[in-house]
């Protein structure tokens, strides 16, 4: 589930063995549900059983890999960046061959969307020393080199 955006159809029929499990305690048995899927998926503290759906928790694995691909130092990112991201640092958009790529990029659209920066009280903060969405800080930027 972390790696592959798992197809509707899939997390249907797992969501469904679930439904079959909780009502009659037999995957192949089904009976007649008087409490919707989503009640179930509900919170504990909203009087529900607290259930997290398969399609929730595929979409934040995602996110999470997704995330990966855009911070991580990694082996994995340094090899799919160099597969998949063009020489100016955006993503692809035409087709190659991954059963991977194909549902992390449009994860990573959502995580870039999504994502904030957040600088926190400040006292931590170096404003001209940290790197502020580039590969060099502001301090770095100015600087002349001597020669």
């Amino acid at each position: 589930m972390a790696i592959y955006k798992w197809p509707r159809e899939s997390i249907k029929e797992g969501e469904q063995i679930i439904i079959n499990i909780l009502w009659s305690g037999d995957p192949s048995v089904r009976m007649l549900v008087t409490v919707s899927w989503d009640k179930v998926c509900k919170p504990e503290e909203e009087g529900s059983l607290g259930i997290l759906s398969l399609k929730y928790i595929n979409m934040a694995l995602m996110m999470k890999m997704g995330w990966g691909f855009l911070t991580s130092q990694e082996l994995w990112v340094d090899i799919f960046r160099a597969k998949f991201t063009k020489k100016n640092g955006e993503t692809i958009n035409y087709f190659k061959p991954s059963s991977i790529w194909n549902g992390l990029k449009g994860t990573i659209k959502t995580v870039e969307i999504n994502s904030r920066w957040l600088i926190g009280n400040g006292r931590n903060t170096d404003f001209c020393g940290d790197y502020w969405g580039v590969d060099y800080s502001m301090m770095e930027a100015v600087s002349v080199d001597p020669k």
